[in-house]
């Protein structure tokens, strides 16, 4: 084999390994309407020291900290803690704030929750465990439709039947209710 086509080779694996160093910046998946709601989501509540020592998510015990510290606004929120966004629409479809070090009580019609969780119509996945939430559970939670795992435990949440039905929520969510 020739020397040229030794290097050729090396240098073809080397582009092809390599090509994101080269490759334009990509672009930003998050919308920005979603960005500016899950800002505003953040601005509804403190961050405190948390009252749990650890947290038992997703299998295994892990430490608190506030998740919400990485989310400013000239940042892709698909890139931030606790956030998960299709990778194609770029539409946020996961919230994991357990264990976050959050206070504050969820006001549904004072606050801009409702809002809020309108602009994150897409979510299939809601953690908001082991915060020190409480107040009544948002009714839009029920209005949710892509919605399948719902986990609110360790907060001082409490449910109203005039709120929404625990049946007709529970239809929605087939993978988990904690």
């Amino acid at each position: 084999m020739s020397s040229i086509h030794i290097t050729l080779s090396f240098l073809f694996l080397f582009i092809f390994n390599f090509q994101e160093l080269f490759a334009a910046p990509t672009r930003h998946l998050c919308r920005p309407e979603q960005r500016d709601a899950l800002l505003e989501f953040k601005n509804e509540f403190e961050v405190r020291k948390s009252s749990f020592d650890e947290c038992y998510v997703n299998g295994s015990y892990v430490s608190p900290y506030p998740k919400t510290v990485s989310w400013t606004n000239n940042s892709d929120c698909c890139y931030w803690d606790g956030i998960k966004c299709d990778a194609k629409s770029g539409e946020v479809i996961e919230l994991d704030l357990s264990c976050s070090c959050l206070h504050g009580r969820l006001h549904s019609h004072t606050s801009q929750i409702p809002s809020i969780i309108e602009n994150l119509s897409h979510l299939t996945s809601l953690d908001l465990s082991y915060n020190q939430f409480s107040g009544q559970i948002p009714s839009i939670i029920g209005n949710l439709s892509h919605l399948t795992s719902l986990r609110l435990r360790f907060n001082q949440f409490f449910w109203s039947d005039s709120v929404f039905t625990w049946k007709a929520l529970s239809s929605k969510l087939s993978r988990s209710i904690s």
